[in-house]
């Protein structure tokens, strides 16, 4: 089957500048249900959003996402690695450590970013006022 070529039909190629597009055939898909919206995508580069593990899924390849996005998880509860005398531990990835942290605390919160850093923050979380 022949195709007309529509690179002379003046309406496409108006709409074409309309759209923005440089290239022929070129177009970015956008569902708002998959993919980060810019409000979302700013949110996660600043280490602040805190999420339960409910909200994040699990890549193909095992890293933690949200939506389309890898992220860094981990616990913001300073008292919490007192209390576990343990180092913080940033998760990039599904794996056993993370089930068993769920899995005794399934309600635990963790501070999800997309920011490559050497310095994520830690709060003092009071219980009380």
């Amino acid at each position: 089957m022949k195709l007309p070529d529509f690179r002379g039909f003046e309406s496409f190629n108006e709409l074409r500048k309309k759209i923005g597009t440089q290239e022929l055939g070129y177009f970015e898909l956008f569902d708002p249900a998959i993919h980060l919206t810019g409000s979302e995508r700013s949110a996660l580069e600043n280490p602040d959003m805190l999420l339960t593990a409910d909200a994040m899924k699990m890549l193909p390849d095992k890293n933690l996402a949200i939506k389309n996005s890898r992220v860094l998880a981990y616990i913001s509860d300073e008292t919490w690695y007192r209390n576990h005398r343990e180092y913080p531990i940033y998760h990039i990835a599904w794996y056993y450590q993370l089930e068993t942290q769920l899995a005794e605390h399934p309600v635990l919160e963790y501070l999800v970013t997309t920011k490559i850093s050497d310095d994520y923050k830690l709060l003092k979380i009071r219980s009380s006022g």
